[in-house]
């Protein structure tokens, strides 16, 4: 009898696959969700992990040979070649890791390399799947015909021609939506700062402050900002435009502070220079039609580009316009203002990579804080990719200097990106000046107040994520939810992620009958009122443990646990609501588990935030004091 195998993406394809189980077929859960329902329905399955465990290396190996592919007898760094840096370099981290539109580089490599291994390791004779267009069983095809195994495709509900046809309606729609937002933001700006002229004081050291457009990351340079003599420097804060679509209000304010000298990305690109990213966004229409570079895109000798091509043609079609135009308006920003140093609040990002190779340019130090978790593909870079000496295609633009939080982020630096290392200097986290003392700025009492919240109950924070997908968002709210349902005196708070919507939140809370405060409240005072913390792989983690409160990590969504709390012991993971209850009741009345986890956080911060005096700013500024060039 032929050797069947069935692989099921989700639950609700299970029915489907019913008449298809006999005693020659194996069945392939993708996920949890697939494993319980076929648990519950008696029908033996293996789980994915089971057969093959992913290395997320091999994607990152995958992206890094991939620039060295040569198209037109050029690798793809030098043939993306602009103004003496590489393109390449902004696409890469974008085409790898952003998921907002169509299936990143990095997913498609994770799936590829899946299916790959289950189809060599099972042998099947026959494979039966789902037909929806997307990306599994356009994997499943593409890998079963290499190796000629017969396939069965079953049709599902799933109206494919309507989904790219919203996809592609979604494309056009944000495409329009960037050109709107740099429209309006350069209008507004202009309306609201026309009688205020920011003139330039020839006494005064420029100084240029990337200062991002949204209330969070204006938390990350403020407490620098205010250690900065403004008598002895003339502070240039360059607004750029964050995932906040129009940030009116941010503008609004900004356009009153009289203190820095605030200024506009949109108003530093000539309408001259648009023509030439128009010119290079046409490329696309040439390489999509290009054998040589279709071919460069293969995994194990198997092509790849029609799992590829749509976010290709996303990244050419949407974001490279915004990428060219942040990339010359920062040149005309360095030549305009001649700032005598720079700094950023990230360590790198697709803007920054503009101001670092601008700034290498013109002979001007770049100083770069480091923002969160290393965690992703920004910061790793291959031997020979990166150097301060000179710019060419192949080497990365990097900050002069990186101030990083603790010894654990300059080895990775040094270690995984290859960073000089004179480079990367250990400052500490300057967000977390302000525990120092916090008990006393904090009442607890107020906090109560305007959280509208019952004083009397003990409180467990959710500190939420921006998932790709929302099914990933209910599954955490239902496992705490469940968990603490049944505890007496329990409330749930969850603070949600500034990038997502409290709206999203509350439709999830409502949909699934929780009782839950939901807030975008300041994380702080939250985290000063909890007993308890649980996420998934946000770097609230860490903030947690330095107020010492209890963290609890929720494994079952692994696909986006990025950190290492649990690792290092810093951390508990609890798979459902069963363990998490149990882990709950573990870290409320076990003494021993209490001591283990306060033992763990005292190496663990010092590692990741160096000395927690509270000068973390105060080294910061110093660095800029002695780094200008004059």
């Amino acid at each position: 009898m032929p050797k069947k195998l069935i692989i099921i993406t989700e639950r609700e394809h299970i029915p489907k696959f019913i008449k298809e189980i006999d005693n020659n077929t194996t069945v392939i859960s993708c996920n949890d969700n697939v494993c319980q329902e076929l648990k519950k329905r008696k029908i033996k399955n293996k789980s994915v992990d089971e057969i093959y465990k992913y290395n997320s290396e091999l994607g990152i190996k995958w992206i890094k040979n991939l620039a060295k592919k040569n198209i037109k007898n050029q690798n793809l760094m030098s043939f993306f070649e602009f103004r003496g840096t590489s393109l390449w370099w902004w696409m890469e981290y974008w085409l790898y890791e952003s998921y907002a539109y169509y299936d990143s580089l990095k997913e498609i490599t994770r799936v590829f390399h899946t299916i790959y291994n289950i189809l060599k390791k099972e042998k099947p004779d026959e494979i039966i799947y789902i037909k929806e267009g997307r990306l599994h069983d356009k994997t499943i095809k593409i890998i079963a015909n290499k190796f000629g195994i017969k396939t069965k495709e079953i049709s599902s509900n799933f109206k494919l021609i309507q989904f790219k046809i919203a996809k592609k309606i979604k494309m056009t729609l944000i495409k329009n939506l960037f050109d709107l937002r740099f429209i309006s933001r350069k209008t507004i700006w202009n309306l609201l700062n026309k009688k205020n002229k920011r003139l330039f004081n020839t006494k005064k050291i420029p100084i240029l402050i990337i200062n991002w457009s949204s209330d969070r990351d204006e938390k990350h340079i403020k407490p620098i900002i205010e250690k900065l003599d403004k008598n002895k420097y003339d502070v240039y804060a360059l607004d750029v435009a964050s995932n906040n679509f129009l940030d009116f209000s941010i503008l609004k304010e900004k356009s009153k502070n009289n203190i820095l000298k605030h200024i506009l990305l949109e108003n530093y690109i000539k309408k001259k220079e648009t023509k030439t990213v128009k010119k290079i966004q046409s490329l696309w229409n040439f390489l999509r039609k290009d054998n040589n570079f279709k071919g460069i895109f293969k995994i194990s000798d198997i092509n790849i580009w029609p799992l590829v091509e749509p976010q290709l043609s996303c990244y050419f079609n949407v974001r490279l316009k915004d990428h060219l135009i942040s990339l010359i308006a920062v040149d005309n920003v360095i030549s305009s203002i001649k700032p005598k140093i720079a700094v950023t609040p990230t360590e790198t990002s697709e803007f920054d990579k503009g101001l670092f190779v601008s700034c290498q340019r013109n002979k001007i130090p770049v100083i770069s804080i480091q923002h969160g978790l290393f965690n992703d593909l920004r910061c790793i870079h291959d031997k020979g990719e990166v150097s301060l000496k000179e710019i060419k295609p192949e080497y990365c633009p990097i900050p002069t200097i990186t101030t990083v939080y603790g010894n654990c982020d300059k080895d990775f630096l040094i270690k995984k990106g290859n960073y000089p290392e004179n480079s990367v200097i250990v400052t500490g986290n300057h967000r977390y000046d302000v525990y120092i003392n916090l008990h006393k700025r904090i009442d607890k009492n107020q906090v109560y107040k305007e959280l509208k919240i019952d004083s009397s109950k003990k409180n467990i924070l959710i500190a939420t994520q921006p998932f790709p997908h929302t099914p990933d968002r209910e599954k955490l709210i239902k496992i705490v939810s469940e968990a603490v349902k049944t505890i007496k005196d329990i409330q749930l708070i969850i603070k949600v992620h500034p990038e997502e919507s409290v709206r999203l939140y509350e439709k999830i809370v409502k949909n699934n009958d929780v009782k839950a405060i939901i807030t975008k409240y300041d994380i702080n005072k939250s985290l000063y009122i909890c007993e308890i913390l649980v996420t998934v792989s946000s770097t609230v983690g860490l903030e947690a443990a330095i107020l010492e409160k209890p963290v609890i990590i929720i494994s079952s969504i692994k696909t986006y646990d990025t950190t290492d709390f649990v690792k290092k012991g810093i951390a508990l993971k609890a798979y459902d609501s069963k363990e998490l209850k149990k882990l709950i009741s573990k870290i409320s009345f076990n003494s021993k588990t209490k001591f283990k986890l306060h033992e763990k956080r005292k190496k663990y911060i010092y590692d990741h935030c160096y000395k927690m005096d509270g000068k973390s700013s105060e080294r910061i500024v110093n660095l800029i004091e002695n780094n200008r060039e004059y």
